[in-house]
């Protein structure tokens, strides 16, 4: 047997005996719940997207014709998922005595109106600048640190977690929102591919793995993450020259992940990318003759997904209810029709609507033709368009009013904390962050000041996720349920990149190492920029069937892709990466850990799964599981004849063994 594969079997009896051990006194080492596959699955396929996930499945999937007219099936979608929405709410706070009050007094959103009929937790959106004694953000220990840099960015090294302790988190925070736009993905691929060689692959996804993993402004990075799972664009079946259009779409989320909100959704709006996968590229008007009406999937999923949700939320993102106790849809099919009409008359930046387009012109922003441009009156969320305003003009009132839409602060709010640091953030939670994004700044508790004072200001924002209270108290043990992050598997496998400083992190390495990391029994069930549909990899309201967190209604968003086999999976996937040590006859491996640090500790087995758990979990492993995985590796024999192979077998153990306990999936 090759000694890689030893080392392998090695680690794979360790970790069955690791089980088997905790399963015999009770206490199983791997807690993350498993909803069973079955009922799992049936979440994921009732979810049906109203935008096709292949180019050539548009129409079918939007139920139009050869001529575009509007869809019959997103409507039925839409009425389907108002039950749905309001479900995934937290419940209403307690709303006795209180007053509706709206964030923006010029909200064109005629709902915003109906007081009378709808009840509110939220008394004020005046932002309170007190500093909260209650709590500190100070860093004084290296499991601090650690937990710190999980939920900011993608883990770190051992070195770079001992530099920042005695520091504090918002000193980080300032380190990298003054860091610039370190990459232009767009000129990645164009390096990679030099003249007229034709992208291979995916290469835009690549590109970002390659930032996850080797670049240092890890904040820019998860936000542009975060981003990409709300805003939702994906290269499934994408085709090479997408891989430009691609690349561009994530450079605009690079772009805007310290900008502003509003300025994001424009940019994307006018986005080949989006265009082209939710089905508004040359989109024209409606003709009469034909019965050809605007196609109306953007206008539905800017509102629904990217902006203020199917129901009306308060700031700090319960439902709002009416009075007879019911939640209040934020949209009719009405205002998708007036909507739609917003989005025609977009196209590829090029002298005529239906010009052949070209590479260079997926990495530009789309032309208005306005000769294509619906010139009738657009009617939505009480907003009134005249007839015959120009096509530049409608999409800059459209997205204001989004934009404006009180709906929008908490919408995002929640979802940004969920990618973040809580899977179930508290309304309290939601209302701070939701705050922040009204107000566009964020004063922290060492006094530091973030955002530039503009609503939608994403600095601020971020901030308020990070530095708030909720992030820096630690779940009470394994009993505590609502406090703290699932962390999805993406998430969890570059932080073993990183901590060990795994190389080689080319963008030809990586295409043939990470390629595809969807398949969930063999992989990471996800992979970046690859969600299925425009729901993502997992809906943010997800509650998980059979499980602790479920019971208590709690939302998990990233157990929705988690079953008994996608955590094989995981364990097969963490295992191979975490033996990668020489290359294979006929070929070079990639993302090779560099174990020297963790090497010299294997001769005791306690030091060296404290190292681990400092570095892996931010030092939550239990003492119960850390027993038994010193016990695993202190099964693993050095022998003197293979002093230094078997020190490494025991390293592989323990990170694998690590890597595969609750304390590293969750926050």
């Amino acid at each position: 047997m090759k000694r890689l594969h030893r080392h392998r079997a090695l680690l794979l009896i360790s970790i069955s005996v690791l089980m088997s051990a905790c399963s015999q006194e009770g206490v199983p080492l791997f807690k993350v719940e498993i909803a069973e596959s079955e009922e799992a699955s049936a979440e994921v396929t009732n979810e049906v997207p109203t935008t096709a996930i292949a180019e050539g499945e548009a129409e079918q999937a939007v139920g139009i014709d050869s001529e575009g007219s509007g869809p019959s099936l997103g409507a039925a979608i839409d009425s389907a998922l108002i039950d749905e929405a309001a479900s995934e709410m937290p419940p209403e706070t307690d709303s006795t005595n209180s007053e509706e009050s709206s964030p923006d007094e010029s909200s064109t959103d005629e709902s915003s109106t109906e007081e009378s009929s709808t009840t509110s937790s939220e008394e004020s959106t005046v932002v309170d600048m007190t500093i909260n004694e209650d709590y500190v953000t100070d860093l004084d220990t290296v499991e601090e640190v650690s937990r710190f840099f999980m939920q900011a960015g993608f883990g770190a090294t051992m070195p770079d977690i001992e530099s920042w302790v005695g520091k504090n988190a918002s000193q980080w925070m300032s380190d990298q929102f003054s860091k610039g736009r370190g990459r232009s993905y767009v000129k990645g691929i164009e390096l990679a591919f030099p003249g007229n060689l034709t992208p291979s692959g995916r290469p835009a996804s690549q590109l970002f793995w390659q930032s996850m993993i080797k670049d240092n402004d890890q904040l820019r990075n998860r936000m542009v993450y975060a981003l990409s799972q709300i805003i939702v664009a994906s290269d499934v079946d994408i085709g090479k020259n997408g891989s430009f259009r691609m690349a561009y779409y994530v450079d605009l989320l690079d772009k805007h992940a310290f900008g502003n909100y509003r300025d994001l959704l424009y940019d994307i709006t006018h986005s080949p990318m989006m265009a082209k996968y939710l089905t508004y590229l040359r989109n024209r008007k409606a003709n009469e003759r034909t019965g050809r009406e605007p196609d109306e999937n953007y206008a539905r999923e800017i509102m629904q997904l990217f902006s203020i949700g199917l129901i009306q939320l308060n700031l700090d993102g319960t439902p709002k209810l009416d009075a007879n106790g019911s939640t209040i849809e934020t949209y009719t099919n009405d205002d998708v029709v007036g909507l739609s009409r917003v989005f025609t008359g977009l196209s590829y930046n090029r002298s005529e609507f239906f010009s052949k387009n070209t590479i260079p012109d997926e990495m530009k922003a789309l032309k208005m033709f306005e000769d294509q441009h619906s010139e009738k009156e657009k009617a939505f969320l009480g907003t009134v368009i005249p007839a015959g305003t120009s096509g530049k003009d409608s999409i800059n009132i459209a997205i204001d009013t989004l934009f404006n839409h009180p709906n929008v602060a908490p919408f995002i709010a929640r979802q940004l904390i969920q990618r973040f640091t809580e899977s179930a953030p508290s309304p309290e939670y939601v209302r701070r962050v939701a705050t922040a994004f009204e107000s566009g700044t964020f004063l922290s508790e060492d006094g530091t000041a973030f955002g530039s004072g503009s609503r939608g200001d994403l600095t601020a924002t971020i901030a308020a996720i990070l530095l708030d209270a909720s992030a820096h108290i630690e779940p009470a043990g394994a009993a505590d349920l609502t406090a703290g992050k699932v962390r999805e598997p993406v998430l969890r496998f570059v932080q073993m990149l990183r901590a060990f400083d795994a190389k080689p992190v080319d963008i030809i390495s990586l295409e043939r190492s990470l390629y595809d990391t969807s398949s969930a029994t063999e992989k990471l069930a996800q992979h970046p920029m690859r969600p299925r549909s425009v729901f993502n990899f997992y809906r943010p309201g997800f509650v998980a069937p059979n499980s602790n967190s479920g019971e208590a209604g709690l939302t998990t968003p990233e157990l929705q892709i988690v079953n008994e086999g996608s955590a094989l999976g995981f364990l097969n996937f963490i295992t191979k990466y975490a033996v990668q040590r020489s290359k294979n006859p006929g070929s070079e491996p990639s993302l090779v850990p560099d174990y020297n640090a963790a090497v010299q500790l294997a001769n005791n087995p306690e030091s060296l799964v404290s190292y681990l758990n400092t570095l892996l979990t931010g030092g939550a492993l239990s003492d119960f599981d850390a027993v038994r995985i010193e016990e695993i590796v202190n099964s693993i024999v050095i022998e003197e004849k293979s002093e230094q192979n078997d020190r490494l077998s025991r390293v592989y153990a323990a990170v694998v063994a690590v890597m595969v306990n609750s304390a590293n999936a969750t926050l």
